[in-house]
């Protein structure tokens, strides 16, 4: 097993990822979709289908079933609904090119994440490690 240098722990992971590049204006821009990479509790690596400059803001929807199981409420609405996606705001840290693909892996690290929010992720994330190592 490759050891972790990182702060945050990285799973890869093969779910469904929105974005959209984000520029403060009160312009809404469409979501393009593509599949999650690896997610860790300080961003994650998805694939485009177009590079994005290095320190751009991408808004990001991740929908990872049962995520959110893991955030801390004093009323929890009935877990077997509809899981919520995670919407986050990120930093472009790393681009680059897949050969032969067209395609290019986007690395974001968050800037703006409700924290519960990301200690609900990393929880999840926690448990999902632990069963993959069983």
């Amino acid at each position: 097993m490759v050891e972790q240098r990182r702060k945050f722990y990285r799973l890869p992971m093969d779910h469904v990822v929105e974005f959209t590049e984000y520029d403060f204006s009160s312009e809404k821009k469409p979501f393009n979709i593509s599949k999650l990479k690896n997610v860790s509790g300080g961003g994650v690596l998805f694939q485009s289908s177009r590079p994005f400059p290095i320190g751009s803001f991408i808004k990001i929807k991740m929908n990872i079933p049962g995520w959110d199981r893991y955030k801390t409420a004093f009323i929890k609405p009935d877990w077997t609904s509809v899981t919520e996606p995670l919407i986050i705001l990120g930093s472009v840290v790393r681009v680059e090119e897949i050969e032969s693909d067209n395609m290019y892996d986007i690395g974001i690290v968050f800037k703006c994440i409700d924290e519960s929010h990301r200690d609900a992720l990393m929880n999840y994330l926690d448990d999902l490690k632990k069963d993959n190592n069983e």
